[in-house]
């Protein structure tokens, strides 16, 4: 049988076909009124998002393989393959009536081409990943929203900029556009701005990031994904602007990455699980019964002797075998002498054995981290929206005590030594907070040169980071003094150290994973491991790492 074995990213959907990019790798078309996948296409590395033509007769799908692929549809018979891109491809689009394709990556560049595979022009001008693109209805212009906080509007003739909006250095994940030419962006802060010729108004419309935009020229709709986890339904009208007509919360297995309408009664949606779901605009109806579980692994932990996992099906699972059911999405489960706590999508910090919540933030969790100074034991967690919350611990329970706005992005990782905490975020600066004072010491912007994923801490107290940009970086507290080269070619998703200080290993979004000896200055263990990619790292004893997968194994790794 046909389904995804990992959460999907992105969604399309034409007549009675809906089309599903998933962290699998798999593009995957389903028949909507029959409730099955009908084909299958593959890349070489994760399907960020897809697109079905306006005549529903081909697919394009972006990837972290840095390609883009043409299919025909229903088969999803692979046509072309296009390689323009120098990192991950994240948006792609059809023009509306002509054989012409766009597409935007974390290189920094757009593409314009045909379908045959001509380059028509390599648009460049942003400084930062370029994360959306859209055409401009009845006429040769581009949209392309990116991480340097602008929205750039492109002349497909001449390949070159005609206008550009300025956003205060505030990232826009996403743009839509209407039929009269209104684009919408939706920011980090949660609002929603409309640039109508050189007028930009705002709508503050969640309480968190938006991560999607998508627009239905037919009745004028406009849909808000948020990870706040709800969920927006929009009028728009020239005149009178938008008008919030429904407003739901999302199911926990739905990812608020990506929707499309099938009709204009129904969206659809991408989930954690092994399918999409759907919401009936006039029931107010999810459809979610139908979805399975995924088995990746976003971290692992030992505890009590034992080895425990928790991943994108939110259940604690040892060697012995389901530990606890937390009905989310969890990216990380860390342990302090009896207690074990775990946390992610839903914004809950949960206790991963009992399944109490001791907390509900309102935004999403990416990390978490047990700090033993001289007064108190605590629980660090990193969210989505920048701040670090803080708990009190003991050995059955954890106490909510404060918040500290470390960072205006998502915090990726966080490590201590002693009092001090360092955390990385999204927007690639790191900061450095005194636990004891609560009070931040400093702050480093463009820390690398890319988005940082995760850190950790040696027993001298040094910090190391790892990103995007495929270097480790020593600092001591927030100065440099070291940036230490990598034989991987793709992102880098983890980091850990030994003891003792002196191994250091990584994991890949590709599945490598390296050791890294410091005495020697040299990397002395590098294997693909998986075809999925590595979620986390930890040190087992000594020379020995367990690494996570999102095809949920765990790999043992050790210096030879």
């Amino acid at each position: 049988m046909i389904t995804h074995s990992s959460p999907q990213s992105g969604i399309a959907a034409h007549d009675k076909y809906v089309l599903t990019a998933g962290y699998d790798n798999k593009l995957i078309l389903w028949d909507d009124e029959k409730k099955v996948a009908v084909a299958q296409g593959v890349h070489d590395h994760l399907v960020n998002q897809c697109s079905i033509s306006p005549c529903g007769r081909y697919a394009l799908s972006s990837s972290s393989d840095y390609s883009i692929r043409l299919w025909s549809v229903p088969d999803l018979k692979l046509l072309r393959i296009f390689n323009y891109h120098s990192d991950d491809v994240e948006g792609v689009c059809f023009h509306e009536s002509e054989p012409l394709i766009a597409s935007c990556s974390r290189d920094t560049s757009l593409a314009l081409f045909d379908f045959n595979g001509q380059l028509i022009h390599q648009l460049k001008g942003h400084k930062k990943d370029v994360i959306s693109v859209g055409w401009l209805s009845g006429n040769h212009r581009l949209i392309s929203s990116s991480d340097d906080g602008t929205i750039k509007i492109w002349d497909c003739n001449t390949g070159e900029i005609v206008k550009n909006f300025d956003l205060d250095d505030v990232e826009t994940d996403t743009i839509a556009i209407s039929k009269e030419g209104t684009i919408f962006a939706g920011n980090d802060l949660g609002e929603i701005l409309l640039l109508v010729d050189e007028d930009v108004s705002k709508v503050k419309a969640h309480n968190a990031g938006i991560k999607r935009l998508v627009y239905d020229r037919y009745n004028g709709y406009l849909v808000s994904l948020s990870y706040d986890r709800q969920v927006k339904i929009w009028k728009y009208d020239l005149d009178s602007g938008l008008d919030c007509i429904i407003d739901s919360t999302l199911p926990s297995i739905v990812w608020p990455r990506s929707c499309a309408f099938l009709n204009d009664s129904t969206l659809v949606f991408v989930t954690f699980g092994n399918t999409y779901a759907s919401f009936n605009l006039k029931t107010r109806h999810w459809s979610i019964e139908h979805i399975g579980d995924t088995e990746g692994i976003n971290s692992v932990e030992t505890f009590n002797g034992e080895m425990f996992t928790v991943g994108d099906s939110g259940k604690v699972l040892s060697e012995h075998g389901k530990i606890s059911e937390l009905g989310s999405l969890c990216n990380f489960i860390r342990r302090s002498g009896d207690l074990l706590l775990a946390g992610g999508q839903s914004g809950e910090v949960f206790n991963a054995i009992s399944e109490e919540v001791y907390y509900q933030h309102h935004s999403p969790l990416n990390c978490g981290l047990f700090i033993d100074n001289q007064s108190e034991k605590l629980f660090a967690v990193g969210t989505y929206t920048g701040e670090c919350l803080f708990f009190n611990c003991n050995d059955s329970h954890a106490t909510f005590i404060r918040s500290a706005q470390l960072h205006s992005n998502a915090i990726k990782g966080i490590a201590s030594h002693g009092r001090l905490l360092f955390s990385v975020c999204a927007d690639n600066s790191i900061a450095l907070y005194d636990c004891e004072q609560d009070k931040i010491l400093g702050f480093k912007r463009q820390a690398h040169d890319k988005i940082i994923n995760g850190c950790c801490a040696d027993v001298y107290g040094r910090f190391y980071s790892v990103s995007r940009d495929l270097t480790i970086r020593r600092w001591d507290k927030l100065k440099l003094e070291r940036i230490i080269d990598t034989p991987s070619k793709h992102s880098i998703k983890c980091i850990a150290i030994n003891p003792e200080g002196n191994l250091i290993a990584i994991g890949t979004y590709f599945g490598y994973v390296g050791l890294y000896s410091v005495d020697e200055d040299q990397w002395v263990y590098w294997h693909r491991e998986a075809t999925a990619g590595i979620s986390s790292i930890i040190n087992s004893g000594g020379a020995a790492f367990i690494a996570s997968s999102y095809n949920g194994e765990l790999y043992h790794v050790h210096q030879n």
